[in-house]
């Protein structure tokens, strides 16, 4: 069983080129083994487009803790046919001149696509979204399990045959509600500077001597205590002081909001705080000669 994002979809960026030479023509790699296929009517659209526009609310909310692996392809052909309803009804979306291979066409708007597909298949009853790092297209119709597939090549063309399904996930691994995703802040020491003949303190006993400068971290984390993927809480964050700022001066890192420089000023305790995507979470430390 390999990790995903559920546990965690940072993971999946590898491999990723693994998809679809074999999508610009039909052909699988050399060696593959084709997925066994359960193939399933493709459902009529429709005719309430506020309810297609709501099959994810309608659906509810998926797990991260979904367990994911190969498995029989039940919605194949319904994204397939939502490939080519797309090219057919928003020739627009492509260069339709510049062609890969059989139903290979350059998509000119990524964007435009990934959302015209999410369309094409809301319409249908489904649910279906870009994953967070717009590497897969998720599809489900219960909560029950959910499929990922990766629907546009790496040189940017629409792929084609049944190398676009990547996984099966169990129950359902999509959408993440943010109680699921991020439960809460840890705020530690990582390393210390400081000055020659004073010993290095221990990280975890939250202190600071006057002779060291300490370098913090802030780590969002799911419930589990797993660290969250910054694709999935993204790269805003506001630090703030509970109590004595005045035995402190910070720097956050510009390269990395998440890091803190702290510098003491004077002995004393003092309680600094960071919010991530409304959850914050607080680390008392004391400043000792």
């Amino acid at each position: 069983m390999r990790m995903t994002s559920r546990m965690w979809r940072g993971t999946v960026l590898i491999g990723s080129q693994a998809m679809v030479a074999a999508g610009c023509g039909g052909s699988p790699p050399a060696g593959a083994t084709a997925p066994t296929t359960t193939v399933t009517p493709t459902p009529p659209p429709s005719t309430n487009p506020v309810a297609a526009a709501s099959a994810c609310e309608r659906i509810g909310d998926g797990t991260i803790r979904a367990q994911c692996g190969k498995g029989g392809m039940t919605f194949f052909t319904v994204v397939d046919g939502a490939i080519d309803d797309l090219i057919r009804k928003r020739p627009a979306l492509f260069n339709l001149n510049d062609v890969a291979g059989e139903r290979s066409f350059r998509v000119l708007d990524q964007d435009a696509y990934y959302q015209g597909l999410a369309d094409t298949l809301g319409t249908a009853g489904f649910c279906a979204r870009m994953d967070v790092t717009n590497t897969y297209l998720q599809v489900k119709q219960s909560n029950d399990f959910s499929e990922d597939y990766e629907v546009l090549t790496t040189r940017g063309y629409t792929p084609h045959g049944v190398w676009i399904y990547r996984d099966t996930c169990t129950p359902a691994s999509f959408p993440l509600s943010p109680a699921e995703t991020l439960s809460y802040i840890r705020i530690s020491f990582f390393g210390f500077n400081c000055s020659p003949g004073i010993a290095t303190p221990n990280r975890a006993l939250n202190q600071l001597p006057m002779g060291c400068d300490g370098y913090l971290t802030a780590t969002p984390k799911d419930p589990d205590g797993r660290d969250v993927p910054i694709q999935l809480h993204g790269t805003d964050i506001t630090w703030s002081f509970k109590k004595g700022q005045e035995f402190v001066n910070v720097r956050q890192w510009p390269e990395q909001p998440f890091n803190q420089t702290v510098y003491p000023v004077a002995p004393g305790f003092f309680k600094i705080c960071a919010t991530v995507s409304g959850v914050s979470g607080c680390q008392g430390i004391e400043v000792v000669p």
